[in-house]
């Protein structure tokens, strides 16, 4: 698999309610650098068909992490029917300390030049339109949709257990 070359697939899928669209993407973690491979504007789609969507994704891309947003409970159905593995998935509620954690660490990682997105205008309009409260207008755009579910993605810690150096015997 990817993991052999040090190579991890992580996606966000921020949720959107009737007006706002949802927004999915994916992330190679390779080395601490998050380059996103792919993005979705999901608009005006039924939870069905963003899940089946997201679902004929994971194996091609070898996702290996799905963090979306759990706030609402929107996806409880499909967890307990298990038509989404836990596990996999994982779910985080947005309060405002982790939402104000998420966006540092996104823009940490961009000061440190250690993420790559793909240059999709309205993917880039959506992320600057949210402001330092983390609020975001609504537009024809979403509401701030792609800056969360990229910082959904990139909260992954990777899973590799680190070298410890003088940590084993040689022989």
């Amino acid at each position: 698999g990817l993991e052999r070359w040090g190579l991890e697939v992580v996606a966000g899928y921020d949720l959107g309610k009737i007006r706002h669209p949802s927004h999915f993407t994916i992330f190679w973690l390779d080395k601490g650098v998050y380059k996103q491979v792919y993005q979705i504007f999901m608009d005006g789609w039924e939870y069905t068909r963003q899940v089946e969507h997201i679902k004929n994704l994971i194996e091609p891309f070898k996702i290996r992490r799905i963090y979306y947003d759990n706030t609402r409970g929107e996806l409880e159905a499909f967890i307990e029917n298990g038509i989404i593995p836990q596990g996999l998935w994982q779910g985080v509620v947005f309060s405002m300390k982790e939402k104000f954690e998420m966006a540092s660490n996104f823009a940490r990682l961009i000061n440190q030049e250690r993420i790559t997105l793909i240059n999709h205008p309205r993917m880039i309009r959506s992320i600057l339109n949210v402001n330092n409260n983390l609020d975001s207008l609504e537009t024809a755009d979403g509401h701030g949709d792609a800056f969360w579910s990229i910082s959904l993605a990139i909260r992954h810690k990777p899973l590799t257990p680190p070298i410890i150096i003088g940590g084993g015997k040689r022989r």
